[in-house]
């Protein structure tokens, strides 16, 4: 595990090397004072993960993570800083993975760096964990865009509205749960659910990501749309299942479970039509198609790229499981499992249906589904 950190005060750079001692067995740690020095070190070491501070002379934070994002897209972006405003901020999110503030607990700066290594493992595919990690916007809703704006740019807009939008597009809701969970916009609890984090960023700052989203070129047209609008079926269905206490985490949970198909399907098109070929050709779930071509399969992939934002690791987890109900035994996979079940017709295995709960309600909570999309 090599770390590279770069900050142009050596004091700090020493002072994290004696903060992370404890690490020292597992961490080979490497430390650059200008971004020039780092882009010079990259090019001749293998490096895992870089954390750099913004504010620096010459090569500023945001500039030298744009190059490395732009040549090594594989390594982990993390951005280390104290001072910051919204400007830089905003500018780092453009190629940072996540954005912690200084001073930084030990603990939690070990935690980020290790859990970028044990995401890593869960895409084997150096092409698909590649382009994973290369990701730092998915494919937009660009109708959902425009109500947005309507309504921002209205006289009766409210944080409840704009959030009842943002909630039909999940890249635009990962991306604000991935910025009210950055050290820049953190109070301390992680935000878990969409109402929560439209009303921490605020109608300002929404309007201007959606402007910066509508300006970005992605992927488009119906098969996005189809994928989103199957999500957010899954999502309303999720509500359903758990209780009431439960239900924001539970929609944002699977609103965000096929982020990883967004991916695959913006940064490898042909792999994953192959993908689709197999899967119809073999009669085997698309999951289990992209795991024997890939290596991976997109709740893999959906959860590395959330890991990586910095999205709580209960949404996380749920993401990873909602194929798997082995590897996350909770409650919240199952429910977030079945409805994905309900939404794409597939059937419901009893034990799958046992932990999420709705044994007794399963066939009433499809048929009320079913009886929804047939009005609509």
């Amino acid at each position: 595990m090599r770390v590279l950190f770069v900050d142009d005060e050596p004091r700090v750079l020493e002072a994290i090397q004696r903060m992370l001692s404890d690490a020292a067995g597992a961490w080979e740690v490497i430390t650059a004072t200008s971004g020039e020095q780092a882009l010079a070190l990259l090019e001749d070491s293998r490096i895992d993960v870089i954390v750099t501070d913004i504010r620096m002379p010459g090569m500023d934070g945001a500039t030298l993570l744009n190059k490395v994002h732009e040549r090594w897209p594989s390594i982990t972006r993390i951005v280390l800083s104290g001072h910051t405003d919204q400007e830089h901020a905003m500018r780092a999110m453009g190629s940072a993975h996540q954005f912690l503030s200084k001073p930084c607990n030990p603990k939690r700066l070990t935690d980020v760096v290790e859990n970028a290594f044990y995401l890593s493992a869960l895409t084997p595919n150096a092409r698909v964990r590649e382009l994973a990690a290369a990701v730092h916007r998915l494919p937009a809703m660009p109708k959902v865009h425009e109500r947005i704006l309507a309504l921002i740019d209205g006289s009766r807009a409210s944080v409840r509205d704009a959030a009842d939008l943002v909630a039909q597009d999940p890249g635009l809701c990962a991306k604000i749960l991935r910025i009210v969970n950055s050290a820049f916009f953190a109070r301390g609890q992680l935000v878990r659910d969409v109402r929560t984090a439209t009303a921490r960023v605020g109608l300002d700052l929404l309007r201007a990501l959606v402007l910066q989203e509508r300006a970005s070129c992605g992927l488009s047209g119906a098969r996005v749309e189809q994928i989103q609008r199957d999500s957010l079926d899954a999502a309303a269905v999720t509500i359903r299942i758990v209780a009431p206490e439960h239900q924001r985490t539970a929609f944002t949970a699977a609103l965000l479970c096929d982020v990883g198909t967004l991916v695959l399907e913006q940064g490898a098109p042909d792999e994953i039509a192959a993908v689709r070929a197999y899967a119809t050709e073999g009669l085997v779930p698309i999951h289990v198609a992209e795991k024997e071509l890939l290596g991976s399969s997109h709740a893999d992939v959906g959860g590395y790229v959330l890991g990586l934002w910095g999205v709580p690791p209960v949404i996380v987890d749920a993401v990873l499981g909602h194929h798997d109900l082995g590897r996350d035994p909770s409650h919240l996979s199952a429910a977030v499992h079945v409805a994905h079940c309900i939404v794409a017709g597939d059937v419901v295995s009893p034990e799958a249906a046992r932990r999420a709960g709705v044994e007794s309600r399963l066939a009433d909570i499809r048929e009320a589904y079913l009886e929804e999309k047939h009005a609509a």
